[in-house]
């Protein structure tokens, strides 16, 4: 009896949920999707709602629209070195998947300095535009250099512009995340921070699939959809590869411009001089020194 009970109201729940499945079929067949009108309607709601996820106040701001801008180009340009260096690497000079990827070392070494020296001047002076200014216009130096090395592959020329690439990209990036601090009340640092990461993974998104797109283009495919990257490729890989290089050096370009219509704000405190201590009031239970000495 126990088990025929549980048979039927396993039938019977079976059933219900494929009459509920069923229900939000017809409905959702119903509907007609307009991204359009959605996107309407959440800014409509972000504007009427008293404590939005994402206050549109805020991405009016100048400081975090220019700066989520150059961040997004930024990164596009970060991903044609981590994704096409090594497979141009491999492909022009022989070197081993393993010896690609140490060969991308200078690259982190220069970001590390960079970061790390353009972090102490800033904390002196409490200026900080100038360094996106010089890192981007050493990451479209970097990227010509590429392409114009990419002719003649040599692991060194590649090395030295890889490093020229690190430079100018810790310049960038830490910086440019200082200026919407320095830009935004306290209150909305965290969604201004949460802000810009999205436009960082974005940008990386979009770059990686748009020069991908490129490369994949200028190379060809072969039958079963893999790119064809044996010996007979050689040259259509240095081609593509110098392609995408040339694609990337406008993108560092638009992101200097955009870093350029910045307007920089001193940091916070930069300026203001440390102030001592103020002296201490004697109490009221012990007379003042010069009360009592007579």
């Amino acid at each position: 009896m126990e088990g025929r009970r549980a048979a039927r109201r396993a039938k019977a729940a079976l059933a219900w949920g494929l009459v509920c499945y069923l229900a939000g079929q017809l409905a959702f067949s119903t509907m007609r999707y307009d991204p359009e009108y959605s996107a309407r309607l959440e800014v409509l709601r972000a504007r009427r709602a008293e404590d939005p996820i994402v206050p549109l106040r805020l991405l009016r701001s100048p400081v975090v629209a220019l700066s989520s801008t150059a961040l997004f180009l930024v990164t596009a340009t970060m991903f044609s070195i981590t994704v096409f260096v090594p497979l141009f690497l491999q492909t022009t000079t022989g070197a081993t998947p393993t010896q690609a990827g140490l060969l991308l070392i200078p690259m982190l070494i220069g970001i590390t300095l960079s970061t790390n020296l353009s972090g102490r001047m800033i904390e002196r002076t409490g200026r900080y535009k100038l360094f996106p200014l010089a890192g981007l216009t050493m990451i479209a130096a970097a990227m010509v250099g590429l392409a114009l090395v990419v002719e003649h592959p040599s692991r060194v020329s590649t090395g030295l512009a890889l490093a020229l690439f690190g430079l100018g990209f810790g310049m960038v990036g830490q910086v440019l995340i200082i200026a919407v601090q320095n830009g935004v009340d306290r209150r909305e640092l965290g969604v201004a921070m949460a802000v810009t990461s999205f436009f960082r993974a974005l940008g990386g998104a979009v770059g990686a699939a748009i020069l991908g797109a490129i490369f994949a283009a200028r190379v060809g495919t072969a039958g079963t959809g893999t790119i064809a990257v044996g010996a007979a490729g050689r040259g259509d890989v240095i081609s593509a590869v110098h392609t995408v290089f040339l694609v990337t050096t406008p993108i560092a370009l638009l992101a200097l411009l955009a870093v350029i219509a910045i307007k920089e704000v001193p940091l916070r405190g930069a300026d203001r001089p440390r102030q001592a201590a103020p002296p201490k009031e004697p109490s009221r239970s012990q007379p003042a020194a010069a009360g009592t000495a007579r």
